[in-house]
């Protein structure tokens, strides 16, 4: 984590380095983990198999694994309007057909672009 309210990612899923800016929800989830380095508590598991299965179990998400995440976040950007390019940026997608793959067109989506006519 830089000061300036940015993550850095130097061990990502596709060996490239990315800077990716913090929400302000974020920020102050960190922000309540107290003073000195809250990122170095906060990520100190960086392995997420380390708490994830029983989180989801406590959740019921039976069918839900780690990796929908990534899904997720590409959707829900999608459906809020930003284009592909900055998705693909903060994804840390080396192409813009990956992107596509993984931010799905939901049928909420599809009502709102037929909306727009």
């Amino acid at each position: 984590m830089r000061g300036n309210g940015v993550i850095h990612l130097s061990g990502t899923k596709n060996g490239t380095a990315r800077d990716i800016p913090m929400s302000s929800q974020v920020r102050a989830a960190l922000k309540e983990l107290g003073p000195g380095k809250p990122h170095e508590r906060a990520f100190k598991n960086s392995a997420p198999h380390d708490w994830w299965d029983d989180a989801r179990k406590r959740a019921k998400l039976d069918e839900y694994v780690w990796h929908c995440n990534r899904h997720t976040f590409c959707t829900v950007l999608t459906e809020q309007g930003v284009p592909l390019k900055v998705i693909q940026k903060l994804a840390g997608h080396k192409t813009i057909a990956m992107t596509a793959r993984y931010a799905k067109a939901t049928d909420t989506a599809l009502a709102a672009a037929i909306a727009l006519l």
